[in-house]
């Protein structure tokens, strides 16, 4: 990576990651596949791709279609946008987080079979917007995490779940959820009940966490970039009694500095996930950070604003390097 995008380069107001004179040999046809409609994430990564010289243009998943043949029979797949035929693109790099249509990860999957390197690829992004796949991950991996329990819409293990995390309050969340959003802190095991029998008539699955007391609305979300922790910012919610700090919800940043145990916390979280490029959210515990989530699909604006970093340019300038990762993993043999 430049100067300025490594993971010893800390969070000088200001500081640039732009590519200096790329050449012409260098430039990929690039896809940005997100289905995010005004999304500054997107208009900052397309402006710093053009800048280093890359053919990208965004792919909206639900306007792109799929023609298959079975292998052997000449050209097996070719793509159409908006009922047009469409060349492929040479690499492909993703935003699509909880909130994407299962029909993105059609195309995201049929890409990756056709040797087209994704960034990131479909079996860890399904992984990073599922928070109970997310929890099993980090576990295996022996990452810190809250303890946590997960309860089906047919399960009678609400006593078991509490003796096993300890008295209120508790953390409640929905598998899949954006921003802040499907995430409750239940007091008391009358309040639990009464949300588990709503949502367990809905035939929903949850998470139980146990509350992390010393976060108290606070957390920290780090940057990760392959196997780099490019940045950090401290989040913290404005509202005494609320305990999500996500900026969408009205909290608050400031950038710190990045300590290498708070690194290579996050650096393992993405690795645990089989994620390239991830933001992972730390909380403060008692032994201390244990990692609450990791998002597949990290916004940039609230962090670039916060660091003054060209987030935006430092994943670009990973990005040949991301992809000849991926190139040596997806399963097909490519396009014929």
């Amino acid at each position: 990576m430049p100067p300025g995008c490594g993971r010893r380069a800390r969070l000088a107001a200001g500081t640039s990651c732009r590519l200096q004179g790329r050449g012409d040999e260098d430039s990929v046809r690039l896809w940005l596949l997100s289905h995010l409609e005004a999304s500054p994430g997107n208009q900052r990564f397309l402006e710093a791709a053009r800048e280093a010289g890359h053919e990208v243009r965004r792919i909206v998943p639900a306007e792109l279609g799929l023609l298959l043949a079975p292998a052997g029979g000449g050209e097996r797949l070719r793509f159409l946008l908006r009922g047009l035929p469409l060349e492929p693109p040479d690499a492909v790099f993703t935003r699509l987080g909880g909130s994407a249509p299962d029909g993105a990860f059609d195309a995201l999957r049929q890409l990756e079979e056709a040797g087209i390197p994704c960034v990131n690829p479909p079996g860890a992004l399904a992984l990073a917007r599922d928070k109970i796949a997310t929890s099993q991950r980090l576990a295996a991996a022996g990452v810190p995490h809250p303890p946590t329990a997960v309860l089906g819409p047919k399960s009678d293990g609400v006593e078991a779940a509490v003796d096993f995390l300890g008295p209120p309050p508790w953390i409640l969340k929905l598998p899949r959820s954006t921003q802040g959003l499907g995430v409750v802190r239940v007091d008391s095991l009358a309040s639990l009940r009464s949300v588990l029998d709503m949502l367990q008539h809905l035939g929903q699955r949850v998470l139980l966490q146990q509350y992390v007391r010393e976060a108290a609305g606070m957390d920290i979300r780090v940057l990760v970039v392959g196997n780099d922790a490019l940045a950090a910012m401290h989040r913290r919610a404005v509202a005494g009694d609320e305990i999500r700090s996500n900026l969408h919800r009205g909290g608050v940043a400031e950038p710190i500095a990045l300590s290498e145990s708070l690194a290579e916390l996050a650096v393992r979280s993405s690795r645990a996930l089989g994620l390239s490029v991830c933001g992972v959210d730390l909380l403060p515990g008692r032994d201390g950070p244990v990692v609450a989530e990791v998002n597949g699909s990290p916004g940039l604006e609230g962090l670039e604003r916060a660091t003054g970093l060209d987030l935006a340019a430092c994943i670009v300038s990973a990005l040949p390097t991301l992809f000849a990762s991926r190139r040596g993993q997806t399963t097909g043999e490519g396009l014929p």
